[in-house]
């Protein structure tokens, strides 16, 4: 058995960030630069402006914007090229090489 230094490297984090959750119970004790009350603030500031900005747009202007943008995004995955099943999909590469008149054995 072989152990890469990658994978001994991404093992060795794996475990420190699992202990650090189970040290600071998730990541609820991880409250970063400014500290648990400060974002707590900043957090609740940001939800009164961003509530006021949009008070003034009706609902039907969020869900019409939702609906474009899905169709574009229907519209664009439907013209991609390779989409289309082909006769040689899922039969397996060599079913790609057998000519189309040949017989199998």
């Amino acid at each position: 058995m072989q152990v890469h230094t990658t994978t001994l490297v991404s093992g060795v984090l794996l475990i420190l960030i699992g202990l650090l959750f189970l040290r600071f119970t998730g990541s609820a004790g991880i409250t970063g630069v400014l500290g648990a009350g400060d974002t707590a603030d900043l957090e609740v500031m940001l939800q009164e402006r961003i509530t006021a900005a949009l008070a003034a747009v009706p609902g039907w202007v969020l869900s019409g914007l939702a609906a474009i943008a899905a169709g574009v995004w229907l519209l664009r995955r439907a013209r991609l090229p390779g989409e289309g099943v082909s006769s040689t999909q899922g039969a397996g590469p060599a079913a790609a090489r057998t000519p189309a008149g040949a017989h199998r054995r």
